[in-house]
């Protein structure tokens, strides 16, 4: 009877710290897991006085290294925003083109460290910093922008089974300052949307 009710112990011991040890791994159920995600970006602020909706892919690690649940994800993006169409000043009064500058469209390519912290039934907070390149033509000259500056962003998502794997959605505030003057633009404020998977 003893031994019964210490087996009895046993397996309501492990039911009950088997979901938690899950959630510590990763949805993949191990220690490290790839994912790949990609998804609609939304400008906002005067980013948005001159570019339509974007679209970003991402690749990133998952890392379960700390205690409690808490995972680093550190996360490669590129992102790309057709710009709108609009009557240049650079052409002259009167003149129109796709762009100031007559470029098409702007890109950024960043790297961030990101932080996990897991809550309930798949839900999850995210955070990082890092740094982004910005490539656009939406300047007041002839001359494009180039720069590399700081980049940081803040959201939730919400992690779910797809067979075999982990999918997730996702959103998040995305901020990175531009130097003043150099394009028509003060920062780059953006909103992305995001689907993906873990492997």
């Amino acid at each position: 009877m003893k031994n019964r009710i210490a087996l009895a112990i046993v397996v309501a011991s492990s039911l009950a710290t088997a979901p938690l040890a899950a959630q510590r791994m990763g949805s993949s159920g191990r220690p490290v897991s790839i994912i790949f995600s990609g998804g609609a970006t939304v400008p906002t602020g005067s980013f948005s006085d001159y570019h339509d909706l974007g679209i970003h892919g991402d690749v990133s690690v998952l890392l379960n290294l700390f205690g409690a649940g808490v995972r680093l994800r550190p996360e490669f993006t590129y992102g790309r925003f057709s710009v709108k169409e609009i009557r240049t000043a650079v052409g002259g009064a009167g003149s129109s083109g796709g762009a100031y500058g007559g470029g098409e469209a702007s890109t950024l390519l960043s790297a961030l460290g990101n932080i996990e912290l897991p809550l309930a039934s798949g839900l999850y907070l995210l955070a990082g910093v890092g740094v982004a390149g910005v490539s656009s033509d939406v300047t007041a000259s002839t001359t494009s922008l180039s720069e590399t500056t700081l980049a940081y962003n803040g959201g939730a998502g919400l992690r779910f089974r797809l067979g075999g794997v982990s999918g997730f959605i996702e959103g998040r505030l995305a901020n990175l300052a531009i130097d003043k003057g150099k394009a028509l633009f003060k920062d780059v404020t953006t909103v992305p949307v995001t689907f993906g998977l873990v492997f």
